[in-house]
């Protein structure tokens, strides 16, 4: 790789990958308060008055999700956390060659005592760095708001049930608060293996978008087209997901193996099993965390490669 093109496209990257690294940590730290602030009796309550068939979307039962870490690990879900990286990988994998193009920049560089593939590492190095960062920059906010928040319970007293090994609230009683730090809830080595999910799926989608670059003239098509690939990976996961009759079109949507509460859930349910390819959970052997960024790794190394293998044999057009 070139230094000086590390640091030209550094230059050119860095406040987006400053406001995407600032932003991610504002946005986890502030959903854990909100999350705080919403007692688990009070969020079981709304969860009951769910339709049951809503189960159906989420990758993890609803009894799991009224935890404080299955709470928190929806926050590498929430579609602005997920907006954040997106925009990063597309702006970044984009520019690689056809942004080049579209500039007028690429016959200038190209003309200079670099090769192809140096051009093109370096564009990768940024890119990838970026999703590191802001991989990073999810869990710093993670690690803020389980730091400096507090969980305020209010306890009822109970009674035993006789022949039964239950307590029963009374909540005519009155309640005595409870001031407890979300450390105490949620243990923040939980959310490892969500952020090595989110990280590779970063690298997955910044893969794909360098190759669509790859072989394109102009940014904004790139961009069209893997934003038009973004949605249409979104939908079908839905879909999937949302109905028997086309839990199928599942394997078609390399979004399936983005699901980071699932890494949570397992490490929080079993810890033993954490890291491995595939693991046994609710008497079903399913994807471990290994497993879910394992593709989406592979996706993205695929698309890097394949990057390089059309760059490295295109004819570049004149500039216009």
């Amino acid at each position: 790789m070139n230094g000086a093109l590390i640091r030209k496209n550094l230059d050119e990257s860095k406040w987006l990958m400053l406001g995407c690294f600032m932003a991610v940590i504002v946005i986890c730290a502030v959903r854990i308060w909100i999350v705080s602030q919403i007692e688990t009796s009070n969020f079981r309550q709304i969860i009951e008055w769910l339709p049951g068939d809503l189960e159906k979307l989420s990758a993890v039962p609803f009894s799991w999700i009224i935890t404080y870490p299955g709470r928190i690990a929806l926050t590498y879900q929430e579609p602005i956390i997920i907006l954040c990286l997106a925009v990063w990988c597309i702006a970044r994998g984009s520019d690689c060659v056809s942004g080049e193009l579209g500039r007028g920049t690429m016959e200038m560089l190209i003309a200079q005592p670099i090769s192809r593939m140096q051009f093109l590492h370096s564009h990768t190095f940024v890119t990838v760095a970026g999703v590191v960062l802001i991989t990073l920059g999810t869990f710093v906010g993670v690690w803020l708001g389980i730091e400096l928040t507090v969980v305020h319970e209010k306890i009822y007293p109970t009674v035993q049930l006789p022949f039964f090994q239950e307590e029963l609230p009374l909540p005519f009683m009155t309640a005595e608060e409870r001031h407890t730090p979300m450390r105490e809830k949620a243990n923040l080595m939980l959310f490892v293996p969500a952020a090595c999910n989110y990280l590779a799926f970063g690298i997955m989608l910044s893969g794909l978008t360098a190759f669509m670059s790859s072989w394109d003239r102009y940014r904004w098509r790139t961009i069209g087209i893997i934003t038009a690939f973004h949605i249409c990976q979104v939908l079908t996961k839905l879909l999937g997901m949302a109905s028997t009759d086309f839990s199928w079109v599942l394997y078609l949507s390399i979004y399936s193996a983005y699901e980071p509460e699932v890494a949570v859930r397992i490490a929080d349910v079993q810890p033993e099993s954490v890291w491995q390819f595939w693991v046994n959970m609710d008497g079903m052997v399913v994807l471990g965390t290994s497993g879910y960024c394992s593709i989406l790794l592979a996706f993205g190394i695929m698309g890097f490669l394949a990057a390089g293998k059309v760059f490295k044999n295109r004819d570049l057009p004149a500039p216009t």
